[in-house]
């Protein structure tokens, strides 16, 4: 199937406390991915869905502010610009 696109503004993972958002699907953005306040974004969970998150490099970007992270799980992927 095709990604689907975040079609306005920057994703931002804020959850806190090392709270973990589990993605599971497949992504296209336009904007930047910010991960922050102690949050984790985990790419698939070891099932059989395989995520994927595609981030146009030239004109946004990837942020993870101290304290925070991301995990991507066997199968998940994570592309930053042209692939």
């Amino acid at each position: 199937s095709s990604p689907a696109s975040v079609l306005h503004g920057d994703w931002i993972i804020a959850l806190g406390s090392t709270k973990t958002a589990v993605f599971k699907g497949k992504a296209h953005l336009p904007k930047s991915l910010i991960i922050k306040n102690d949050s984790v974004l985990m790419l698939g969970n070891n099932d059989d869905v395989d995520s994927l998150i595609d981030i146009d490099r030239e004109n946004e970007k990837l942020f993870v502010q101290s304290g925070s992270g991301i995990i991507v799980k066997d199968g998940a992927k994570l592309y930053l610009g042209d692939r």
